[in-house]
């Protein structure tokens, strides 16, 4: 953690996999919103957590601020020691796997999908969007009364009311999605991408990603057959998850060989693959040195406010 009271959304072990040897513990923020470099080099300790992110209410009167940092541990532990054996192998290679290394990979690139502040900010404003409706609805059956016009001038002419979603309410939704990933992760065809000589992989607040693997079907989950999903693991090596088959009508359920394969990327292959993480980025981006080139890709790129702030409440 940060500190007791901050928790981590992106592990710090695995950021410090994308740090240089002179300054093994920092990295160096590229804010998309604000289109800046920071004017200093950021410890992972303070980078990609939050206040209490992982706060639970255990009773009505307690909430426990360690339960969940204190569980992902168990996650994180197995996941940073077998990426610490994934070297650099020849292109087209196979690297032999156990079921239980897989699955340490797949388990950390599971939560990483669901633990981060979009998965969170979603969850909250489809919540959010929801009550407003229900609420709505009730006014106008006449099932809950109206306010009174005084006070629904003061709530319309002050820009609605906002509707408070618990930082919480998304936990549970994380606990439920993540063992779907898992299980869709582990029918897939995997491949480590190792990026040309000249460049290293960047990371972001929102590391790993997910996109349809075939144009007839435009929008996916994580979880679903025809979800590719993309990681960088560390500098010099990414994660690519894709399914086992791009037919509709043929979709392999058959769980993969304990194999991945090994692919070397050439320049534009690799530019590309930081452009897109950094294009899924919520709002930082994170490299282990200054690169103009790279600030200039970056900014370009459009900063999508977060849908956190949702419909408000009018009446």
């Amino acid at each position: 953690m940060c500190a007791k009271d901050k928790h981590h959304y992106v592990q710090q072990a695995y950021l410090k996999g994308f740090c240089s040897k002179s300054n093994p513990s920092e990295l160096w923020e590229y804010d998309k919103k604000e289109k800046v470099l920071s004017n200093r080099i950021k410890s992972v300790r303070l980078i990609c957590c939050s206040h209490h992110y992982y706060a639970v209410p255990v009773s009505e009167d307690e909430i426990d601020h360690e339960l969940l940092e204190n569980a992902f541990n168990l996650i994180e532990d197995p996941f940073i020691r077998v990426l610490r054996t994934l070297g650099p192998k020849k292109d087209g290679e196979k690297i032999k796997v156990s079921h239980s290394e897989l699955m340490s990979l797949a388990e950390y690139i599971s939560f990483q999908l669901v633990r981060v502040p979009m998965f969170r900010d979603n969850v909250h404003g489809m919540a959010r969007d929801s009550v407003v409706r229900a609420i709505s609805i009730l006014l106008d059956s006449g099932e809950i009364p109206h306010p009174s016009p005084e006070v629904a001038e003061k709530i319309n002419g002050s820009g609605g009311l906002n509707v408070k979603i618990e930082d919480f309410f998304s936990l549970p939704s994380m606990g439920e999605i993540a063992p779907m990933i898992i299980e869709s992760l582990l029918c897939k065809r995997w491949f480590l991408y190792v990026p040309h000589a000249d460049f290293n992989y960047v990371v972001s607040d929102n590391p790993a990603r997910f996109i349809s693997a075939t144009p007839e079907i435009s929008v996916v989950g994580p979880a679903d057959s025809f979800a590719s999903i993309y990681m960088p693991l560390r500098k010099d090596l990414a994660l690519a998850i894709s399914p086992q088959s791009l037919s509709v009508n043929n979709v392999e359920n058959q769980r993969i060989t304990e194999h991945l394969n090994v692919c070397y990327l050439n320049k534009n292959q690799t530019k590309y693959f930081n452009r897109e993480t950094a294009k899924y980025a919520q709002r930082f981006v994170y490299n282990s040195s200054q690169n103009e080139k790279l600030s200039r890709m970056i900014f370009k790129l459009p900063y999508v406010e977060s849908c956190a702030k949702s419909e408000k409440l009018f009446v």
